[in-house]
């Protein structure tokens, strides 16, 4: 989806519409919103096959891959960018808990 495209004719609409007319003045689901819309559109110009091209590369190099993309819309951030501090505790107990799998494999 690009910026001159119909899909993001059709997009850009309906998103300023939800924002301004369904979500209202209920900041904490706007950004909510904002962050799940900019991650879909910017996910669908840059990195359409992201994950698969990742799990392509992990099975390659036989790495690991954490992917922390189902946080996304169960994050807290202060302002639409960086984690709340009981947001960013729970990622880091779920990152030191994926390390320390792995280390025990």
């Amino acid at each position: 989806m690009l910026f001159n495209s119909v899909e993001f004719v059709v997009f850009l609409p309906i998103c300023f519409f939800f924002y301004w007319f369904v979500l209202g003045e209920k900041t904490q689901a706007q950004n909510l919103f904002l962050r799940t819309s900019a991650y879909v559109f910017l996910s669908r110009i840059f990195f359409e096959e992201f994950d698969s091209q990742m799990e392509e590369m992990v099975v390659k190099q036989k790495v690991r891959y954490i992917n922390l993309k189902d946080f996304n819309n169960k994050v807290e951030t202060t302002d639409g960018n960086h984690l709340s501090r009981a947001s960013a505790m729970e990622i880091s107990k779920f990152l030191a808990k994926e390390i320390k799998s792995y280390h025990a494999n």
